[in-house]
């Protein structure tokens, strides 16, 4: 489990044990197990179980699939549109950013509504939903590749 997890491999894991005890199951959850069964096993845990992990498992490829199209559409964005969305990202206005980029305000405007345009969305939260899904699936992988 652990050298799973020092791998970054974020896919949900079951743990089976004839032998665990409390100490055991505390260190597989906080390594990432999804669950801990001792044997024997009732089928109907065992498929609970089951059934839970790979829920868990279509949660992680929806994240990653929404992450991944995120990353894909920010990669259209020209310089100027990645700098406005940087700027809206922490919060700058567009007569700062005007003034940030020494241009006049509806040029801001201009980048801003192509910047949205091409990322597919109609309001500044969107975009920043966006913005903030690429940034999460860059820091994170699902797997990750050895060196």
């Amino acid at each position: 489990m652990t050298a799973l997890a020092n791998h970054r491999v974020r896919l949900p894991i079951v743990i089976m044990t004839a032998s665990g005890d409390v100490a055991m199951a505390v260190a597989a959850m906080k390594a990432g197990a999804v669950d801990f069964i001792t044997m024997p096993v009732e089928n109907q845990t065992l498929l609970e179980s089951v059934v839970h992990a790979l829920n868990n498992l279509d949660t992680l490829v929806r994240d990653h699939d929404r992450r991944t199209s995120a990353s894909e559409r920010l990669a259209t964005l020209t310089a100027r549109e990645t700098d406005v969305l940087r700027g809206l990202t922490v919060g700058r206005s567009n007569k700062l950013l005007a003034f940030d980029f020494g241009i006049s305000i509806r040029t801001v405007e201009m980048h801003r509504s192509s910047m949205m345009d091409r990322l597919g969305v109609r309001t500044l939260a969107e975009a920043l939903y966006r913005a903030f899904d690429a940034a999460a699936g860059a820091n994170t992988m699902m797997t990750r590749r050895a060196a």
